[in-house]
């Protein structure tokens, strides 16, 4: 939607591959995007450094990176509680933390849900 009412978008996803792929499908609009894992701090300043450098600025952010184990709680190994907690929240607070900064700067930014 960003896209096709004319932003700049910047973007990570999963791997490589995967980041080319989307890359390749939406090579006539202005995206850029990384491999990155949001809730690893260094991933997250690159991703925000990446859109600093192409975009010139951050005025929106979709947090929306998340996974989940799908079973029951008792099935759950620690790994994969702590793999959820830090992608679902750690990668939330870290991506929020470097675009408010960045909206700070800028004298703008407004938190709000998605409608």
């Amino acid at each position: 939607m960003l896209l096709r009412e004319g932003a700049s978008v910047t973007f990570c996803g999963q791997s490589d591959s995967s980041v080319a792929q989307a890359l390749r499908e939406l090579s006539a609009l202005k995206v850029w995007g990384l491999a990155a894992d949001v809730s690893v701090e260094q991933d997250v300043e690159a991703l925000f450094r990446l859109a600093d450098e192409r975009m010139g600025g951050l005025d929106i952010l979709v947090a929306n990176a998340g996974l989940g184990v799908f079973k029951p709680a008792g099935d759950l190994t620690l790994q994969e509680w702590r793999r959820t907690i830090d992608v679902n929240l750690t990668g939330a607070f870290l991506c929020s933390r470097a675009a408010i900064a960045r909206m700070r700067n800028s004298g703008g930014g407004a938190c709000r849900p998605i409608e």
